[in-house]
């Protein structure tokens, strides 16, 4: 084990996590009733991260107890303990809001308060939506899941900001772990549930060797969602990641999106009474669009869904199509179907030094883009879409982290930073690129329109495939 790591082992080893105060005095409340039922206590409990891991950390250390395994759920473990521990626990835990004096300190807690009882929340749903046996051990699993985080806000204030400070704008906070603190915050949570007699769940879903683990999955899909949507529930990222989500759950996109933002909401009124934005609330701030050029059409493009869906059942079911009808198809549905006002399908140069439009819709006296043409580099965005397969939106939340990867012309190309592209290979070797935006609409892009840009897209590389085989 790291010293460092070590050294805050044992640093934190009586440290207490405090408790939110309505939590506090809600089990208090119910705790002097004799008549109280475990499952009122438990509700209560299983929404605070301080009260969850004070009663746990309870009954590890209980020496009347006689268990060969751990306890996994706060029922199990109120259960165990009785209304007299309960009782101790909510007189004895610290308050939050009491024992963090800093308020920005304290504001930071309660965000990362939200956040757990977001991830758990969504968690146990999906848990219970994928018949497991125990939904509520993996509901405690994902509430502890960032206890290492929020120990050293506690303890180490500046340093947390200092980790902060050099992970800004980068996708992986890991590497500002290791550099100030000598560790990652996964290792020391994990060290810490050792220690502490948490649940195995808990280790487990720490535990690169487990990601296959199907309960494991779910808690690291629900803590990266609870983590992206606050900033914002139509990016890119959150996009992807509820394709991940749709995927796991086995239900088609919309209905999985539709299912995460009702949990989403129902995550917020669980937690209404903590003194924290919640990311709910953002499910009402979509991307906004940037500001139209003055000679450009303001058209809303709703889209025909029922026009998409034919169209991706056409590029499934229908062989014979040759690769110029396929595309035809495929463009008028991107257009048509979605609701995307250019959309363009770029072949690759035999010297694959270029990209220039090979098919494409859009306004007819748009010259300049209907003349698509865009060279290739290994350090531009549009050479690492040529190296293997992937899709990318550029969208108002990354386009200051991709815009020095874009072309130098692009700009005068198209007239938009706002847009998406698709790469279309066949047989492992790269085809072409498939290329939309919004360009003098009303209504910006958005994460249903993304997805099923994608989805029309790989459905017509594979048709291509199958046509040219």
């Amino acid at each position: 084990m790291h010293a460092n790591l070590q050294s805050w082992l044992d640093r934190l080893d009586d440290a207490p996590l405090p408790a939110l105060a309505h939590s506090a005095e809600r089990l208090a409340l119910l705790a002097k009733r004799d008549t109280a039922g475990i499952p009122a206590l438990a509700s209560v409990v299983e929404k605070d991260p301080g009260l969850a891991l004070a009663l746990l950390r309870r009954t590890h250390t209980l020496k009347e107890r006689r268990l060969e395994s751990r306890v996994t759920t706060v029922a199990h473990a109120l259960m165990l303990l009785g209304l007299t521990y309960a009782r101790e626990i909510a007189a004895e835990v610290p308050v939050l809001d009491v024992y963090v004096d800093d308020p920005a300190l304290r504001a930071r807690l309660f965000s990362l308060y939200a956040r757990a009882n977001h991830a758990a929340v969504q968690a146990y749903d999906w848990a219970g939506l994928r018949l497991d046996i125990e939904p509520d051990e993996v509901q405690l699993a994902t509430q502890l899941r960032g206890l290492a985080e929020l120990l050293l806000w506690l303890k180490a204030p500046a340093q947390m900001q200092e980790v902060e400070a050099r992970s800004a704008g980068k996708p992986e906070r890991e590497p500002a772990e290791r550099a100030v603190f000598g560790f990652a915050f996964d290792e020391l949570t994990a060290a810490l549930a050792r220690r502490w007699g948490l649940p195995e769940l808990l280790s487990d879903s720490l535990s690169p060797e487990n990601a296959g683990n199907p309960r494991v999955m779910g808690i690291e899909l629900a803590w990266q969602l609870a983590c992206a949507a606050e900033s914002g529930w139509y990016s890119a990222g959150v996009t992807d990641l509820l394709e991940r989500i749709a995927a796991y759950l086995r239900l088609e996109f919309p209905d999985a999106v539709a299912r995460v933002h009702r949990t989403a909401v129902a995550a917020a009124h669980a937690g209404a009474a903590m003194q924290a934005p919640q990311a709910a609330a953002l499910l009402l701030h979509p991307a906004t669009p940037e500001a139209l050029p003055e000679h450009a059409p303001d058209q809303s493009h709703g889209g025909d869904p029922a026009l998409y869906r034919q169209a991706l059942l056409d590029l499934e079911r229908r062989p014979g199509l040759d690769p110029t009808s396929l595309l035809a198809l495929t463009l008028e549905a991107m257009q048509q179907g979605i609701g995307l006002t250019r959309v363009v399908f770029a072949a690759l140069s035999k010297d694959h030094h270029h990209l220039h439009a090979s098919h494409a819709l859009g306004d007819e006296g748009d010259t300049a883009f209907r003349q698509f043409r865009i060279a290739l580099a290994d350090d531009n965005l549009f050479g690492k879409l040529m190296a293997r397969p992937q899709a990318i939106w550029i969208s108002p939340t990354n386009r200051t982290r991709f815009a020095p990867l874009l072309p130098p012309d692009f700009h005068r190309l198209t007239g938009t930073d706002e847009f998406c592209a698709v790469s279309a290979f066949i047989g492992g070797q790269p085809l072409g690129l498939f290329y939309a935006d919004r360009y003098g609409a009303a209504r910006a892009l958005d994460a249903e329109a993304y997805h099923q840009f994608k989805q029309l897209a790989l459905a017509a590389a594979k048709a291509m495939a199958k046509s040219l085989s």
